[in-house]
């Protein structure tokens, strides 16, 4: 799936009001959008197109690619 077909996809999932905060609050840009957790900018904006990018406890595929950039450091660190 392409980034574009999942901002589609989930623009109408939440346009279908399973989440009335959500609903049409997405202008396409965070700079300016409603919603300071945006699933559809998160898609848009995010490396790994994770909906929860902006969520205020942080993204967790960046999060997780974070941790294994750490975790490969300290084994390369230790086999020095």
């Amino acid at each position: 799936m392409t980034q574009e077909e999942a901002i589609k996809e989930l623009s109408a999932i939440l346009k279908r009001g399973s989440n009335p905060e959500y609903d049409n609050n997405c202008t396409g840009d965070i700079e300016t959008c409603k919603n300071d957790e945006c699933m559809i900018c998160g898609v848009r904006d995010c490396p790994h197109d994770e909906p929860l990018h902006y969520h205020h406890d942080g993204c967790p595929a960046c999060y997780v690619e974070k941790k294994i950039e750490e975790m490969n450091d300290e084994y390369k660190r230790r086999e020095n």
